[in-house]
């Protein structure tokens, strides 16, 4: 027996509009009809916050990343321990529709090296610098890295390739994917096919007025039999089309009381620019393997992304675009990835 359903969602903005129609095979105990609508719901609502970011078209930005870890907690005696922090300022300025881009990074990176006893060997700490900046335009595309000059890439090249090599940050997947090894630069259709699969058994789905929940459960991969399972969780706001968190996590069930171990968690909180929501801060926090001694261990990874919007989908003047950007002072360049420098005032308090 099958039956015909439909979901239309209510646009807060016109240009996400989503109508779909599909044919849903029900059971004659109506279970498989509550398990395929909450699967097809839940596919549709994730489709619906990967259409959201990309209809923001033209843009200019400057994000700040911080990426932290240590091993403190982790070493034993007569071991170094390593403290980790990297601070990056993005500045993107974009018109997708035109193929205009500007892209500025400046990075500073700093490790330190802790021993726990007063005999161990001092190792002075490591700082790493570096300035990039990348343009395209009519004429082609420009890459310059500090120290070196300007230089123009061979014809033939797209955006999405040179983005992808050189690691730009790409908002659009915030929550769902590593903003700086954006799948969109590889492969539109595979990165929407794969994202939209991860739903496609859902367990549970919550709602209330403010959130949409998406809970999934499965047997952790390469475990068999065990009891050990995995739960993923997606929390989105119905209203505007946007991912607020995912979250997996490794249930143990095999206790009399069953104990939650958090494996990554994504929380992504939101503003609106002129009718348009867009990422005001994203904290990823997310486990490594890191080497210590002669051995692994598993290192916690915490990842903070503010954001400074300077203008969403309005016109951008052509001469941002210039290649000229790229071949002056590179204090020039230095310049427009500073939040002090380019007004960007509430990235220098966090």
């Amino acid at each position: 027996m099958s039956a015909f359903f439909r979901v239309g969602f209510a646009c807060p903005f016109a240009v996400l509009c989503i109508l779909v129609e599909t044919n849903i095979c029900i059971s004659q105990t109506g279970s498989e009809s509550v398990t395929d609508q909450a699967s097809i719901e839940s596919s549709e609502l994730i489709e619906a916050c990967l259409v959201t970011m990309e209809a923001i078209d033209k843009g200019d930005l400057l994000a700040k990343e911080v990426i932290r870890y240590d091993t403190v907690n982790l070493v034993r005696p007569n071991e170094v321990a390593e403290a980790y922090i990297e601070t990056i300022f993005h500045r993107f300025v974009f018109d997708r529709t035109a193929q205009r881009y500007l892209y500025v990074r400046n990075l500073v990176r700093k490790t330190e090296h802790i021993p726990l006893d007063d005999a161990g060997v001092v190792i002075p700490p490591t700082t790493y610098f570096e300035t990039r900046g990348i343009v395209i335009n009519q004429q082609g595309i420009f890459v310059r890295e500090f120290p070196g000059q300007a230089v123009k890439l061979r014809n033939g090249l797209t955006p999405d390739e040179v983005f992808w090599e050189h690691r730009v940050l790409d908002f659009r997947v915030a929550g769902f994917a590593n903003m700086r090894n954006s799948p969109l630069y590889q492969n539109r259709n595979a990165y929407y096919s794969q994202v939209i699969s991860s739903v496609s058994s859902v367990s549970k789905i919550v709602r209330n007025a403010s959130n949409t929940e998406i809970l999934l459960e499965f047997p952790m991969a390469g475990r068999g039999t065990s009891d050990i399972r995995q739960t993923t969780r997606f929390v989105i706001d119905p209203n505007r089309f946007v991912l607020k968190e995912l979250a997996k996590d490794a249930m143990n069930h095999d206790s009399l009381v069953p104990t939650r171990h958090r494996i990554a968690r994504d929380t992504i909180e939101w503003t609106e620019l002129d009718g348009n929501p867009v990422p005001d801060k994203v904290v990823k926090r997310s486990p490594m393997s890191k080497k210590v001694g002669d051995r692994k261990v598993a290192v916690m990874i915490e990842t903070e992304y503010d954001f400074h919007w300077f203008s969403v989908n309005q016109e951008i003047e052509s001469a941002r675009f210039d290649e000229e950007v790229l071949t002056g002072n590179i204090n020039e360049l230095v310049r427009l990835a500073d939040p002090k420098l380019t007004g960007a005032l509430t990235l220098i308090a966090k």
